[in-house]
C-alpha cells in the first residue's frame, strides 16, 4: 500500500440523493408539471377574498336592519290608530275592575258619556275620574293604554 499525499485520481461514486424534494422535482421535470405559483398571489387573492365577503356581509347587514326598521315603523303606525284599553273602578263601591275601549277618535264628551254607560249610571251632575295614582284625567290626552281609572261621582247619583 503505497502511501501518497496526493489523492488518487478516480474519483469517488456519486452520492446518490434519495430525500423526497429530489424525486418530487424529477417526477415535475418528468410529466412536464407547471412550476408553483408564487406565494404572493395567494396573499393576494386572500386579500381580495376577504374584501369581497366583507363588503357582501356588510351589505346584507344594512338591507335587513333598514328591512327591520320598515316593519318597525309599520308597526308603530298600526298601534298609533289602536284603541286603548283602560280599566273603571267605580269609587266607594266594590273594586270591580270593569274593561274600557277608548277609540282613538273620540272626544272628551264620548268618553264621559261610555263610562256612564260602562258602569251603568244615572244622569250624573259630577264626575272626577283620576288614576289609581292620584293623578286627574282631564282630557283624552291624559289616558294611557292599561291605565286603572278611579271614577268618582255625585253621591246623589242612583245607579241604574
Amino acid at each position: 500500500l503505497p502511501l501518497s499525499c496526493h489523492p488518487s485520481k478516480e474519483s469517488p461514486p456519486p452520492i446518490q440523493d434519495d430525500s423526497p424534494r429530489n424525486e418530487k422535482e424529477k417526477r415535475r421535470k418528468d410529466v412536464g408539471l407547471r412550476p408553483e405559483r408564487p406565494r404572493w398571489l395567494w396573499v393576494v387573492g386572500a386579500c381580495l377574498s376577504v374584501i369581497v365577503l366583507s363588503t357582501l356581509g356588510t351589505t346584507i347587514s344594512v338591507w335587513r336592519i333598514t328591512r327591520l326598521d320598515d316593519v318597525e315603523r309599520d308597526a308603530r303606525e298600526e298601534r298609533r290608530g289602536a284603541a286603548r284599553v283602560v280599566h273603571l273602578i267605580l269609587h266607594g263601591k266594590s273594586r270591580k275592575k270593569t274593561r274600557f275601549l277608548v277609540p282613538q277618535d273620540v272626544t272628551w264628551d264620548e268618553f264621559m258619556l261610555g263610562v256612564q254607560d260602562r258602569l251603568q249610571l244615572a244622569e250624573v251632575s259630577r264626575m272626577a275620574i283620576h288614576t289609581s295614582l292620584g293623578e286627574e284625567i282631564m282630557s283624552i290626552d291624559d289616558l294611557v293604554d292599561g291605565d286603572n281609572l278611579i271614577i268618582r261621582v255625585d253621591e246623589r247619583t242612583p245607579h241604574r
